[in-house]
């Protein structure tokens, strides 16, 4: 019975599929979205990490600590998806004591920067697409940020800063 089970829950979907004319393409998942806080490692490297900023459901950098200014952080992970070409779109928070420049990284090669937008208002999302970025099935994605002051807002010594907070990255295949 098990093996008849098997044979009619996989030649059912294939015949609807033949009827309709559908292909194995038709059935690709076209988007993958990577949470930062819950699919990306983000230990960091030996100057500057990310830490898991839970209010803003983001990582982000300790900038008031002053050795974690100026200096990148990263978070790796591993895409799971298929091999092609896909618009990536980076999630993140706008800050109004800074505008943090953002890294996407596929296999060692950057493919694309961003710089966040100045803005009057704090903790906004936003959101920045680059399009037709190959990614090869395996390959490994990293975020990166950097801490970033304005000048714009005080501190209690010197300016506040941004602390370059990200909550996702979303590949969808392109067309």
């Amino acid at each position: 019975k098990r093996g008849k089970m098997k044979i009619k829950t996989l030649v059912l979907p294939v015949a609807a599929a033949a009827i309709f004319g559908l292909t194995s393409a038709s059935f690709a998942v076209r988007e993958y979205k990577l949470h930062s806080t819950t699919d990306f490692s983000y230990l960091g490297n030996e100057e500057v990490e990310f830490y898991r900023d839970t209010k803003y459901r983001a990582l982000a950098i300790n900038a008031a600590n002053p050795r974690y200014r100026n200096k990148w952080a990263r978070a790796e992970s591993t895409f799971s998806g298929g091999t092609a070409s896909y618009d990536i779109t980076i999630t993140t928070l706008t800050e109004r004591d800074g505008e943090s420049t953002f890294r996407v990284v596929v296999n060692g090669v950057e493919v694309g920067s961003f710089v966040n937008p100045e803005t009057d208002q704090s903790f906004q999302q936003h959101s920045h697409t680059w399009s037709n970025i190959q990614v090869p099935e395996g390959a490994s994605i990293a975020v990166e940020s950097i801490a970033h002051t304005n000048k714009k807002v005080e501190a209690r010594v010197g300016t506040s800063w941004s602390r370059g907070r990200w909550r996702s990255l979303t590949l969808t295949r392109s067309k």
